[in-house]
């Protein structure tokens, strides 16, 4: 035996062959307890141990009772046994019905208790034999047979031991006329749920479920035939019309007759005049006289509908034109105007006007003669179905629902909004002064104001929503869709009152782990979040839809269908959460489900983060900015190194003006959480940093040093330009040289502050250097020229060149003095006719030998 939760199938007992039996009942009793009738009398506890209540053979079936007692009997005790608080009771009733050979079952129906005997069929009231039996379903069989009685609320269902099962109503009449219904099925168990399905367990085939007791399937005994059309005549006969041409009749004792048998046509549209007279839709249309079966052509073209003028005359609608009929001369007289192909119309008594559907829209005659074609909003209407009834003509559309004309002027517009299924409509009829409405999600009965009184569904009965016709008859619903024919009864429907229920069954994060209902508090790198909802109802599956949204990252509903119930975020951002949710079916919802929670942030985001990087930052400046003013102190000190002292003072302040520009660079870096590459960066600043320390204090450094340095500087400004920077530094075969330090930096600086970064689309900086009695190096870079640079430099007021080129200037006239061998820079602006392309700087730089 298993059991079905929220977690899927599980197994909950495995019986020992000594407890095994043909047959089982199953029933929980008001310990919660699963008591298994079969052999002997067993209770499963909720912990899973298996007791044995009770020896005696049982084989009954289990009954409950309204005060929660249970009954079952045994046979070989001739007892009749109750379950109730956890104890076991052996009652024999007085006047206990019996035939002598074996004792009934209970069952429980309409508040009375029954008795029932399998072997001979037969159901009496508990103890009052001399009634005589209630029901006996082996003479409504036609033949002998095994039963097993199942009570739900409206019905006695008697199960036959071969196939198929009787039903009978609260009255204890038969229905479906006393035949067998699943005639190839072996059902094992009838059982109702709460949501009011009665549920067939079969042998083989599944569950059956039944959403609506009062339905019925029409039976066409001996023929496999598919009803596509259905007409009732003002005497209550029903016609039905299938795809191979046959005509059946069903009378108002229930009875069937094949009336028409032909294999030509399909009988697409039905229509019954008179008592006597069918009007069928075949290639020409044709009338059939019920009394003598005889048939006459119309040769109208192929039928589509027909709406009643008067007593005796008819307007037809075909895919040639409409005609009226006197159906007393059989005379046809084709309506001017009007020769174009027809899908449904109607007329209109009031104004005398006729309502045509088309293909290509809607269109209105006027009783003289004029004719308009109808639109809504701008766009034509597809009329799918017409009705004249209570002074109005209602037209049902493909698209905009139902459409209401008084006088000839649109009066009112139902729709999706106004509570209809839906605005795809298929069909309407009148039932009293209701209105019943077909469309692709379902019929609803509705009142004259437009207010949904009934809805009738897969979840009410109907076997599927894709309707080809329906007529009343009297309380009965007759529904033409593509599973076959159905009948349902209209008294019968119930006022829709289900309350959906919505639970959070479960919560989900990375994919693994099950959150506990205590836990809401979730480290930074915990993202991902599934929700699964679940709100079940066998009855209501297809009507059941969820709005959601989650507080903190939604900020409106989002809407799924049933079926799609697992909402997924697959990476949320640190901060506060609340996962609200709602059940919605037929305009009503369910109390709301929520689930609230936080994800930490990161520490790299956090604000103490940005300050200790902050703190550490000023702290290498501060001592930077130490450092070199004690150097600067002590150099002043040493009045004959006084050219070297100048040196180092204008080294002082370019060293921390570039600098600066690369802690710009990776100071965004930071600000936008980019962790890997801001670790990176600022171990490529601390070497630039460590670098330019070192060097501070030199006038000459080895020729690779500055190379390296240049790198780095180049590496950490590549951050602000991304992709759209590249450099090239050729120095092949230099060796063994020393230069002054931070000579070549301001120069670089220049053509990417001024020239490269002005510049769109890729750009490029060239280094190559060639010594000779000096270094010779050349800068090159493709920028936007010296003189668009000064334009921009202008217009943002930047005095950045005031800074690099004076203190080179100056540097370099220390050099020069110093070392002489025309030393300085020379810039050259690189034109494409009056284009610039880009600035070119020529540098000489003396060198010292370091052999």
């Amino acid at each position: 035996m298993f059991r079905i939760d929220g977690n899927g199938c599980q197994p909950l007992l495995l019986l020992p062959d000594s407890l095994l039996s043909p047959d089982y009942d199953l029933a929980v009793d008001d310990q919660n307890r699963l008591i298994i009738s079969g052999n002997k009398l067993l209770a499963v506890e909720p912990n899973g141990e298996l007791t044995v209540l009770a020896e005696p053979d049982l084989s009954g079936m289990i009954e409950r009772l309204p005060d929660g007692r249970l009954i079952t009997r045994s046979d070989s005790l001739g007892y009749l046994l109750s379950i109730a608080n956890g104890k076991v009771q052996y009652d024999v009733p007085s006047k206990l019905v019996t035939n002598g050979i074996e004792l009934p079952n209970a069952i429980y129906f309409n508040d009375t208790l029954y008795s029932f005997f399998a072997n001979s069929c037969k159901t009496y009231r508990l103890n009052r034999e001399e009634e005589g039996p209630i029901i006996d379903p082996s003479q409504t069989a036609g033949a002998t047979h095994l039963f097993r009685l199942y009570a739900t609320s409206n019905s006695l269902w008697f199960a036959s031991n071969t196939l198929g099962v009787l039903r009978f109503d609260k009255h204890f009449r038969p229905t479906h006329n006393g035949n067998m219904i699943f005639g190839q099925t072996l059902i094992s168990d009838v059982l109702e749920d709460r949501d009011g399905n009665v549920l067939l367990g079969t042998f083989g085939k599944g569950i059956y479920v039944i959403p609506n007791e009062s339905t019925e399937e029409l039976l066409l005994a001996g023929y496999e035939e598919q009803v596509i059309s259905v007409s009732r005549s003002a005497e209550g006969k029903l016609y039905f019309g299938t795809r191979a041409g046959k005509i059946f009749e069903r009378k108002e004792d229930g009875t069937i007759n094949l009336i028409r048998n032909s294999k030509v046509k399909s009988v697409e549209a039905l229509f019954a005049l008179d008592p006597n007279t069918l009007l069928i839709g075949e290639a020409d249309g044709l009338i059939i006289d019920l009394k003598n079966r005889k048939e006459v052509g119309l040769a109208i073209g192929s039928l589509k509908d027909v709406d009643q003028v008067s007593d005796t005359e008819f307007l037809l609608g075909t895919n040639t034109g409409a005609y009226l009929l006197n159906l007393t001369t059989q005379k046809l007289q084709g309506i001017s105007g009007s020769n174009f192909r027809h899908v449904c119309l109607a007329y209109y008594p009031i104004t005398g006007s006729i309502y045509s559907g088309t293909s290509k829209g809607l269109r209105l005659r006027k009783k003289e003669g004029a004719i308009t074609n109808v639109k809504y909003r701008g766009t034509d209407v597809i009329a799918r179905d017409f009705l004249a009834a209570h002074g109005k003509v209602y037209i049902a559309t493909s698209d905009k629902g139902l459409l209401i004309y008084k006088n000839d002027t649109l009066a009112h517009v139902w729709s999706t909004t106004n509570g209809l299924l839906s605005d795809r409509l298929i069909k309407l009829g009148v039932y009293g002064n209701r209105l019943l409405v077909a469309s692709s999600a379902g019929i609803q009965l509705v009142d004259l104001e437009g207010r949904v009184l009934r809805t009738i569904t897969q979840a009410d009965g109907l076997n599927t929503t894709q309707i080809i016709d329906f007529t009343v008859n009297h309380d009965e619903l007759w529904v033409v869709h593509s599973l076959g024919v159905q009948k349902i009864v209209l008294q019968a429907s119930k006022q829709f009152d289900y309350q959906p229920t919505l639970k959070l069954r479960s919560v989900l994060l990375n994919d693994t782990v099950v959150v506990a209902d205590d836990k809401h508090n979730f480290r930074p790198n915990e993202q991902k979040f599934t929700f699964e909802m679940s709100a079940s109802s066998l009855r209501y599956n297809n009507e059941i839809s969820y709005k959601y949204r989650l507080e903190g990252a939604e900020s409106s509903w989002q809407h799924a269908g049933f079926s799609d119930n697992i909402i997924e975020y697959r990476s949320l951002s640190p901060g506060s959460y609340t996962f609200r949710a709602v059940a919605l079916c037929r305009g009503r919802e369910s109390e709301e489900v929520s689930y609230a929670f936080t994800i930490a942030t990161p520490f790299y985001k956090a604000w103490w983060f940005f300050l200790i990087n902050s703190l550490l930052i000023v702290g290498v400046f501060a001592l930077w900015f130490r450092s070199r003013l004690k150097r600067q102190q002590l150099l002043a000190d040493q009045q004959n190194e006084l050219n070297a002292s100048k040196l180092t003072a204008i080294q002082s302040q370019m060293n921390p003006h570039f600098i600066f520009n690369a802690l710009n660079s990776i100071q965004d870096l930071v600000l936008k959480g980019d962790v890997t590459n801001s670790y990176t960066y600022i171990t490529k600043f601390a070497d630039l940093v460590r670098r330019t320390l070192n060097y501070s204090d030199k006038d000459f450094i080895d020729f690779e040093s500055e190379l390296k340095l240049i790198q780095l500087y180049l590496t950490l400004e590549k951050l602000r330009f991304r992709t759209d920077f590249d450099f090239i530094i050729e120095a092949d075969n230099i060796d063994d040289i020393q230069v002054p330090p931070m000579l070549i930096q301001p120069f670089i600086e220049n053509a990417l502050v001024h020239g490269l970064l002005h510049r769109e689309g890729a750009k490029r900086l060239e280094l190559r250097f060639e010594l000779k009695e000096n270094l010779h190096c050349t800068i090159t870079d493709n920028g936007v020229g010296r003189k668009k640079a000064k334009e921009i430099k202008v217009r943002q007021r930047s005095d950045h060149e005031s800074f690099s080129v004076n203190a080179i200037k100056r540097r370099f006239e220390i050099l020069d003095r110093n070392f002489g061998g025309n030393l300085g820079f020379r810039t050259i602006d690189l034109m494409d006719g009056e284009e610039a392309i880009g600035t070119e700087v020529r540098l000489i730089i003396p060198v010292k030998h370091r052999f």
